[in-house]
């Protein structure tokens, strides 16, 4: 019940999300960081406090456009795209069962390697 609930009470807070962003986009104000304000018609009491105004705050991040650092780095030549972009090995499941055809590992291996992983989860069941 508590799963619905929280699913119910996720969608309707994102729908009034929305809702404040369009009104604080139409009819709100900008201050000089760029963050935006809209004035509430009256206050609205939250806990020990009352709003009077919500905040829709900028915040900035500096992240990485992968597709400009490979275009960049492969342009200056294999060394340095390798150190910005050093190869990660990983497994390929698929692999193992074509290494045990082909005789490269045996049954034995592929126990050590493929075991058992149990996990839990409960489920609510109707009649």
């Amino acid at each position: 019940m508590l799963k619905a609930q929280q699913t119910q009470l996720t969608t309707r807070m994102n729908k009034l999300r929305d809702k404040v962003t369009a009104a604080v986009q139409q009819r709100g104000y900008a201050d000089h960081k760029g963050s935006q304000y809209i004035d509430l018609p009256f206050p609205i009491p939250v806990g020990d406090s009352e709003y009077v105004r919500i905040k829709r705050e900028r915040r900035v991040s500096i992240v990485a456009d992968l597709e400009a650092a490979e275009r960049l780095t492969r342009a200056r030549g294999p060394q340095i795209y390798h150190r910005a972009f050093p190869p990660v090995p990983t497994l390929d499941a698929d692999e193992l069962y074509v290494l045990l055809q082909e005789g490269e590992l045996t049954e034995e291996d592929m126990d050590q390697i493929m075991v058992q992983k149990e996990t839990w989860a409960f489920r609510g069941l109707t009649t």
